[in-house]
């Protein structure tokens, strides 16, 4: 089968889904996108895989001799068999017989590619890389949070940027990224801005499960404009028929607190019903982070606070950390 071959979804990249194979088509549904716009080599170049001018065929789900790769690379001379998980539960024999792979090829490098929400274990990687060593092929382990990384600083312009954003926030909305209490997770809010600032909350669908992290940013009109500190689990609140059914939490202070926001986002978000979860905060603060680059936010994106403003931080108040923030561009 080749790239041409490959049917696309209609949206970027599709959501709310734990299921393998769809990180599979999403992450490759980004090389062919970057491919098609002849930025892919730049990326794999970022991403140390690549330095060469590939004429790239994508293949997915190839059977090989003793195993079925998530999905090839391949052209005359060079080869690439990745295998994807969505956290780092990679398996020591999955990976060797996926190197039977290259048994019949004959073109000169030979890659073995690991992408995971985290990277190998350390003596499952050590007895890969030995065999892989014997067989003359490359292991290169590597993430989503890197795969992001590589990707601002290989695409330029809006429709390059468009995409960009579109994955981290696939990325992040499906719990592939790195998150921990250094971590500022931005959510484009517009409608609701004013009400989750009023309650110093944010709220969304319970399917996206985000991980643990230490701040939220509010994001609208091309800027960060507030930030508050989370420390707590979510609230989860059902809702049938514009009524809240049942809140997770008895505290009474919470409760009267995510009514009153009920209260008003049911006039603005026809759908606000399901399983929504409350993120409360416990302050909130004004800052300016501004989106320099072109179009608005398209979905959630992270910063890891120590990168931004030093390590420093955790010793600053909220309000100290949006005065850092304030004047700050991305």
């Amino acid at each position: 089968m080749n790239k041409d071959m490959i049917k696309l979804p209609n949206r970027i990249f599709q959501r709310y889904t734990s299921k393998e194979n769809t990180v599979t088509d999403n992450t490759m549904r980004l090389f062919k996108l970057l491919d098609e716009r002849n930025y892919l080599n730049k990326l794999l170049y970022q991403l140390q895989i690549s330095n060469d001018n590939l004429d790239k065929q994508i293949y997915l789900q190839v059977k090989e001799t003793d195993s079925v790769p998530d999905a090839e690379l391949i052209q005359p001379g060079y080869k690439i068999i990745m295998e994807f998980k969505l956290n780092d539960n990679f398996y020591e024999e999955q990976l060797i017989n996926h190197l039977n792979g290259f048994n019949n090829y004959k073109g000169e490098r030979k890659i073995l590619l690991t992408i995971g929400s985290g990277k190998l274990k350390s003596e499952i990687k050590n007895k890969v890389e030995i065999i892989c060593n014997q067989r003359e092929v490359k292991l290169i382990d590597t993430t989503y949070d890197e795969i992001i990384k590589a990707l601002y600083l290989t695409v330029e312009g809006k429709e390059l940027e468009d995409i960009a954003h579109d994955y981290e926030s696939y990325c992040i909305d499906n719990d592939l990224l790195y998150f921990n209490d250094n971590t500022l997770i931005v959510f484009p809010v517009n409608n609701s801005y004013d009400i989750c600032k009023k309650y110093s909350l944010y709220y969304c669908p319970e399917e996206r499960k985000h991980k643990k992290f230490g701040y939220i940013g509010l994001y609208k009109d091309k800027s960060v404009n507030n930030i508050g500190k989370f420390q707590k689990s979510p609230i989860t609140v059902n809702i049938e028929d514009g009524i809240i059914k049942t809140i997770s939490t008895d505290n009474e202070e919470s409760i009267k607190r995510i009514k009153s926001a009920f209260n008003e986002l049911k006039d603005i978000d026809s759908y606000l019903k399901g399983n929504v979860n409350f993120y409360l905060l416990d302050d909130m603060c004004e800052t300016k982070f501004e989106k320099r680059s072109s179009g608005g936010l398209l979905g959630s994106k992270k910063f890891q606070l120590d990168e931004l403003i030093g390590k420093s931080f955790k010793e600053m108040t909220t309000d100290e950390i949006a005065n850092e923030l304030r004047g700050n561009v991305w």
